[in-house]
């Protein structure tokens, strides 16, 4: 069920939905029939806050944030620009320790990557090109040392033939 305004058969303003049982499970505006700002989803179980999403003109727009269900620590945080994985990209661990540091460029991983250990070591460390790893990643044990090196090709990584080969 839900709580909300209707104008000419069309959703207007604050909405708020409820699952079967009454419990709160999500809210939000809308503008022009479409999800607009900030809409936030609640667990059924527990009622914790579980992600929040940024609308512009129903589509995402700005920052997506997962939460843990009960602890409401952040899981992940995606940036959008008109719907497309644009910019930082964040995930962590159940403790909210950093787990991956990334970037998006037009949906696809793109830049720096790193991969961390929970107690903050990196694990594993590189660079993507259009989704597509590219030149020298390096993998680490727990403790930081190096444990191996490895080399994508970059002048291959637009070749759909070649996409995701190893090139030694």
């Amino acid at each position: 069920s839900y709580n909300g305004q209707f104008k000419d058969n069309e959703p207007v303003g604050e909405f708020i939905y409820y699952s079967v049982e009454g419990k709160l499970i999500a809210k939000g505006h809308y503008h022009n029939r479409k999800k607009d700002g900030v809409w936030q989803y609640f667990s059924d179980k527990d009622g914790s806050l579980i992600l929040t999403e940024d609308y512009k003109n129903g589509v995402l727009d700005g920052k997506a944030i997962v939460y843990i269900p009960i602890t409401e620590i952040v899981s992940e945080e995606t940036n959008y620009i008109n719907g497309i994985k644009q910019g930082e990209y964040l995930k962590y661990y159940d403790n909210g320790a950093l787990m991956v540091k990334a970037n998006y460029k037009n949906d696809a991983l793109d830049g720096d990557y790193v991969y961390y250990y929970s107690n903050g070591v990196v694990k594993e460390e590189g660079r993507f090109a259009e989704g597509t790893k590219i030149g020298e990643w390096k993998t680490y044990d727990i403790e930081g040392y190096l444990f191996s090196t490895d080399s994508y090709e970059e002048e291959n990584y637009n070749d759909p033939e070649l996409k995701g080969v190893e090139l030694n």
